[in-house]
């Protein structure tokens, strides 16, 4: 009897805890340590899967399309309904008609709304076409990334010295100058002997420099820098160098530097897509071969090894599916996660200053 007393009023201050503290969830600051980086994920990584589709598209002779993240709006909606229900005829006898009734219903939904706009007009001409500034790509060389890996992802040509190229489905080797520059500014840059200084001017706007810190050279590597002026038709006797944005430069104390835009880059790229047998065969996509031979150490294999197959690795870094076959990057390929790090660079760089990036609005009423 007492017993049974005690499991009621258990069940009873049980169900009265539940709808306490749930009552008392802070809904709103807990989910924003859950959306912030789920939603920033998530954008992250459609992203990457956005450009490796692109990539793999040019490969079979299809435009690119981007569709922009504009807004995020989570709303959520937490509701909950509980009853209790206890009822003894007498406190130490109780008969069977006494009872108890315990109830709980709750409900938790989100309702997102993620707007998107597809990159055309003059916007998809800025930052698709468009080659990038070259202050914007030796601001991430002063920032730290590889000098060598930039200029030979995101750089036409130096002083008239081309890098490789593709167009209209031919393969264009890199001038053999271009290769060994790029092999000794890795060097140079790995002694730290490399600065970028850009000032803003009244009359013309912005002045970039790049400068070589010779004091910091051993002399194996003095040497490989009277090189680099060599190669380019600099200046031997100066350390500091005007960049001026196009092909070539008749003024030794002037580096001429061309870049690519997005769409350059991704076609180099493509040239790295791994593609199955049977779409070579039946024409679907053009099998090109590699003429570019290696003459220096400097690596100037495709930017970016896409591997194809029926199925991609669960580990995969990303991957997408196109037509019959899923087309991924390795997770333990670096240099193609670099590359591919490089072309979500590129396009940052290339947007407009006015323009935000996705906005996320959370509504937890």
């Amino acid at each position: 009897m007492r017993k049974r007393i005690r499991s009621y009023l258990f069940c009873f201050s049980l169900l009265t805890m539940c709808i306490f503290f749930n009552g008392c969830m802070r809904t709103g600051p807990d989910m924003i340590l859950l959306d912030q980086f789920d939603y920033a994920n998530a954008i992250g990584n459609a992203k990457k899967q956005q450009i490796l589709m692109n990539i793999v598209k040019l490969r079979h002779a299809e435009w690119p399309v981007f569709l922009e993240v504009n807004q995020v709006v989570a709303g959520y909606n937490w509701e909950q309904t509980a009853n209790a229900k206890l009822s003894l005829r007498r406190i130490f006898e109780v008969t069977e008609n006494d009872n108890a009734e315990l109830g709980y219903v709750g409900r938790f939904v989100e309702r997102p709304t993620i707007t998107y706009s597809p990159l055309g007009g003059e916007k998809f001409v800025r930052n698709i076409l468009t080659p990038a500034r070259p202050d914007s790509l030796l601001s991430l060389i002063e920032s730290g990334w590889p000098a060598d890996k930039l200029f030979q992802t995101m750089v036409h040509s130096v002083n008239g010295k081309r890098n490789r190229n593709v167009m209209y489905g031919t393969d264009y080797p890199a001038d053999p100058e271009f290769i060994r520059f790029v092999n000794l500014l890795k060097k140079i840059h790995i002694a730290n002997a490399i600065s970028i200084r850009v000032r803003q001017t009244k009359g013309q706007g912005k002045i970039s420099k790049l400068n070589f810190r010779t004091n910091l050279l051993d002399s194996q590597t003095r040497h490989e820098l009277d090189e680099v002026k060599a190669l380019l038709g600099l200046n031997p006797d100066v350390d500091s160098y005007r960049i001026i944005w196009d092909s070539i430069s008749e003024d030794p104390n002037m580096i001429a530097i061309q870049t690519r835009s997005v769409i350059q880059v991704m076609v180099a790229m493509a040239l790295g897509v791994e593609m199955p047998t049977e779409d070579i065969e039946t024409g679907v996509a053009i099998d090109l071969k590699s003429t570019q031979e290696d003459v220096d150490a400097v690596d100037l294999s495709p930017l970016m090894q896409i591997r194809s197959g029926a199925n991609a690795p669960k580990d995969a870094f990303v991957m997408v599916r196109y037509q019959d076959n899923s087309f991924w990057i390795d997770r333990h390929d670096h240099n193609s996660k670099l590359s591919l790090a490089y072309l979500t660079l590129l396009l940052t760089v290339t947007e407009s200053g006015d323009v935000e990036g996705p906005q996320l609005t959370i509504s937890t009423n």
